[in-house]
């Protein structure tokens, strides 16, 4: 069992790293206050495609006792409308968690609507979860809209600690600026958190991955207000190289905004200009972006990045309203994606492509229009365009054959917009470049122990604990010699971060097979395979 439990983890170091999966067969989800409760048309929906195979879809929100069951076929993509009673409202918890469960592979994403206010955002899998994150709340918004974001716990109790920077009434007590909020949550429990003042940088630590989602009840700036929301990555899932493409109907600025959770050095390049600068740990720094330029973004150390569409008015008084993005490093970038759209909206795929590569792209197994104008990334290999399409029945597809490429999905209407990254549909098959003769005969379970973070830890039999020691620690190994398996073992040596009450997991090394794996956090995106380095994944 031994050889089995490490070729999980191995293949966890070549595929998982730093990339975020949107496809999964466990989604736990909640709908943020969306502008005033009660308000007109209110509309709770997932967007829910099976990928790899047939595959039975659960759909349960316990608190509301509601649920659905779907029988879904290869690639067909569903609706599920949800009470509307599943949004929250106030600063407070609830159990109306949205429960997903597949038997095979799904993507999900989210809508959250009313009237005239909208957005939509990605779903990631439990398995992406984390345990810390650093919160981004816009900040433009009327006197009686709020910041906001919410928890989502797991199947298990759990303990977040929540170090806020503004001042939040939780439960009878009211937390100052600086304070830490520390909340034991129950299973499939969510709490909402809101505040008239800023919450970004707050940050956010758990025994058990949570997932966070971060936004606004309604932000404004050249247009009306409008509800934003995301969900957030993680810090092990942050990236350190994003490219951004400007929307070409804005008629002034968009803003990008740039978190680090450590001290990072960050280089910004569009058109003529190259700026650089330092971030420190929580902070956020927002630059301006005006079509036709795209931004190049290279960070030393993993950071955040949101594209928040500042909305817009026309001479003739159109309006349309912001959205909110988390950007996806180019890490997660994969060769296939869904597209659902929503009735009503001008939808539009902002598409992200290696320059030599834009021939392959393929919307619904067709050609992309040849009139569709490719601009070049300042220093890139990437160029983008902008694609308008027309919901369908079952959605659309995005594919190429080979190359990986980057789809965010958005749209806009008349006192309205959303955006979020588009759901990857690649099937999860990655494989090793190096293969490890394993014995066939062992046939128990695998299991699964990890270390990350600041750090955080949970061995085979899931029990979780932080530890701040410095050295070089064993993660796992043969308890005792056994010629029918391969000796192996899994390192992890910790550093301070800059503080010497805490510290990080900054490498990791894995003995096997005659092969030595190091992966180091001052090199992401990169493993060193005995003497060569290899950029992730690594495949065959």
């Amino acid at each position: 069992m031994g050889a089995k439990l490490l070729l999980v983890f191995v293949i966890f170091l070549f595929w998982d790293g730093c990339q975020a999966r949107s496809a999964g067969q466990e989604f736990a989800t909640a709908f943020m206050q969306n502008y005033v409760s009660p308000f007109d048309l209110p509309l709770f929906q997932l967007y829910i495609t099976s990928v790899n195979s047939d595959c039975l879809v659960q759909v349960n929100v316990p608190g509301l006792r509601f649920t659905q069951e779907v029988q879904m076929i290869a690639g067909q993509s569903i609706t599920v409308t949800l009470p509307k009673e599943v949004e929250l409202s106030g600063t407070k918890r609830s159990r109306n968690t949205a429960l997903i469960q597949a038997s095979d592979d799904i993507t999900v994403s989210s809508l959250n609507s009313k009237q005239y206010t909208s957005d939509t955002s990605l779903v990631y899998p439990m398995s992406e979860w984390g345990t810390e994150y650093f919160v981004f709340t816009p900040t433009n918004s009327p006197p009686s809209m709020l910041k906001e974001f919410v928890l989502v716990n797991g199947k298990e109790q759990n303990t977040v600690e929540v170090f806020l920077r503004a001042a939040v009434r939780f439960e009878g007590r009211l937390y100052g600026v600086g304070s830490k909020l520390a909340v034991v949550m129950g299973p499939l429990e969510n709490i909402q958190i809101q505040s008239q003042g800023d919450l970004t940088g707050t940050r956010i630590s758990s025994q058990l991955p949570i997932a966070v989602y971060s936004g606004h009840m309604c932000t404004w700036r050249f247009s009306k207000c409008n509800h934003v929301y995301e969900q957030l990555l993680p810090v092990q899932r942050w990236g350190t190289h994003f490219l951004v493409a400007p929307f070409s109907i804005q008629s002034q600025f968009d803003s990008v905004y740039i978190q680090a959770s450590q001290s990072t050095n960050v280089t910004v390049q569009f058109g003529h200009t190259t700026l650089n600068d330092v971030l420190q740990r929580g902070m956020i720094i927002e630059y301006k972006i005006q079509f036709p330029d795209g931004l190049n973004i290279i960070a030393d150390s993993g950071i955040q990045v949101f594209f928040l569409f500042n909305g817009m008015r026309t001479s003739y008084n159109v309006i349309h309203d912001p959205f909110l993005v988390n950007l996806l490093p180019n890490n997660n970038f994969c060769s296939s994606y869904t597209l659902d759209g929503i009735a009503g909206f001008d939808n539009r795929a902002l598409l992200i492509v290696p320059t030599n590569e834009q021939a392959g792209i393929l919307f619904d197994s067709l050609a992309l229009p040849g009139k569709i104008q490719w601009r070049v990334f300042k220093n890139s290999e990437y160029s983008w365009t902008e694609l308008v399409y027309q919901p369908g029945a079952g959605g659309h597809n995005v594919i190429h054959a080979s190359a990986s490429f980057g789809v965010y999905s958005v749209g806009i209407d008349q006192g309205n917009g959303y955006g979020t990254p588009a759901p990857c549909i690649d099937p999860v098959v990655p494989r090793s470049r190096f293969s490890i003769d394993l014995p066939t005969s062992v046939k128990k379970p695998f299991g699964m122990c990890w270390a990350m973070g600041d750090p955080h830890y949970s061995t085979f039999d899931q029990r979780y604990f932080d530890f701040m020691g410095t050295c070089t620690y064993v993660v796992t190994r043969n308890c005792q010699k056994n010629d029918s398996l391969p000796a192996f073992e899994v390192l992890a040596k910790n550093e301070n971060r800059g503080d010497t009450r805490v510290s990080y997991v900054a490498l990791v090394i894995v003995n096997i097979g005659g092969i030595t794996i190091r992966v180091e956090g001052s090199d992401p995106g990169k493993v060193r395979i005995d003497q060569s380095v290899w950029s992730l994944p690594v495949i065959s």
